[in-house]
């Protein structure tokens, strides 16, 4: 079962999401899937995070895509109000980082999640090329998704590298958009998804549940792969006791 999940944002359930110990704990943990999230710099170096504002993250303000990378990249992200200091010495990656960090960890596949906000400021070619040249040097398996579809779109044009579109919907107006960009992955929130997962070239993606029977039903619905924030207990939770 440990094949079938997917670290959403690393093992954030015990270390600050999008940072390099909340990846190296799921692979240790035997989940070899991740998911991360990647912003633009105001000079657009990508780097792994989730909400364009600092504050939660790193505990300071500021938008980073209006911010130099030298000014971002000694910032602590060790989410103070959730961690306190206990990760004081973790520090924002950058996907460069992120993807020497992965090319000593065989066995890592990766989806990279493009957040719209980058997208809004710096456009979608611009913004796709940006994390495309960081990803260059990856000697791992990757895969591009976002929101955007003309993000999934234009990183599908960019290779031949699999692709996943994150639905905000599932009404039929979504389907249609399914049907035309033919995604490898499709990603849905596990309470939001139609109650006929559409068929298509696609691999459906549930996101985010810790739950052990939740996971279960989402699989025997036909889930390929299930994202959780709590990788190394629900992994365990999952594999078959010794005997049965």
């Amino acid at each position: 079962m440990k094949a079938r999940l997917v670290a959403h944002r690393g093992d954030c359930a015990h270390y600050p999401e999008n940072s390099l110990p909340a990846l190296a704990s799921a692979l240790k943990s035997g989940v070899n899937h991740l998911e991360f999230d990647v912003q633009l710099t105001a000079d657009r170096v990508p780097v792994l995070l989730h909400d364009v504002d600092l504050t939660r993250t790193t505990g300071q303000p500021g938008n980073v895509t209006q911010m130099q990378w030298d000014a971002v990249k000694n910032l602590q992200t060790a989410e103070p109000e959730r961690f306190g200091t206990r990760f004081r010495h973790v520090l924002l990656p950058s996907l460069a980082d992120a993807v020497e960090f992965l090319n000593r960890s065989p066995g890592a596949i990766v989806f990279v999640e493009i957040k719209p906000e980058s997208v809004a400021a710096f456009g979608v070619q611009p913004t796709v090329d940006a994390v495309l040249a960081a990803l260059k040097p990856a000697r791992f398996p990757w895969n591009i998704i976002g929101l955007d579809p003309a993000v999934v779109e234009y990183a599908r044009k960019r290779g031949p590298r699999p692709v996943g579109w994150v639905l905000s919907t599932v009404d039929e107006g979504a389907q249609a958009i399914a049907d035309t960009l033919r995604p490898d992955y499709l990603f849905c929130d596990h309470r939001q998804l139609p109650k006929t997962l559409w068929i298509g070239p696609w691999r459906w993606v549930a996101y985010v549940t810790s739950d052990p029977a939740t996971a279960r039903a989402l699989f025997a619905r036909g889930i390929a792969l299930v994202e959780t924030d709590d990788p190394q207990d629900l992994g365990e939770a999952l594999e078959p006791r010794p005997g049965t």
